[in-house]
């Protein structure tokens, strides 16, 4: 199964997946959340299901965390108490404060998460949500846009 890759920020991050406290190391990084990438800690990390493991990558200028269980450029790992979906690779990147969005991003991004969507339906998500995107992009999109899939799957 092709997965498909969705970028989302380290607060929405944060907000929806709970993550496990470190039980080994009382000083681990991550707000006591990581581990790291041998001994015990991978030993454990290794002990859980691939969707509530996630790895914490060297990234050009930040970290990225991504779902699923990496072995190159980590800088170690992070377990989930909700799992990341089976259809989603997903990264978790720390953005910058001043975003800067147009419409042609969010008209991407519906594609990009729906690709059977056609521009017609595409511009018509846009329209639906238009004011509430300045107001929250990020958070209303993905709303949106799992609502839609949602609707697909539901008989």
């Amino acid at each position: 199964m092709t997965k498909t890759p969705l970028k989302i920020t380290s607060e929405n991050f944060f907000e929806v997946f709970n993550l496990k406290k470190n039980h080994i190391d009382d000083n681990a990084s991550y707000d006591g959340c990581m581990f790291e990438t041998y001994g015990e800690e991978l030993t454990y990390v290794k002990d859980h299901a691939q969707e509530y493991i996630w790895t914490i990558l060297d990234g050009d200028t930040t970290p990225i965390i991504s779902s699923g269980y990496h072995h190159a450029d980590l800088i170690g790992y992070l377990i989930s108490e909700i799992p990341a979906p089976d259809d989603l690779d997903i990264e978790v990147h720390y953005e910058p404060d001043n975003i800067i969005i147009t419409k042609q991003h969010v008209l991407s991004a519906a594609v990009d998460i729906m690709p059977d969507m056609d521009d017609g339906e595409a511009q018509e998500f846009l329209n639906t949500i238009y004011d509430e995107v300045f107001s929250n992009v990020e958070e209303t999109i993905l709303y949106h846009l799992k609502e839609m899939k949602q609707a697909e799957i539901t008989p």
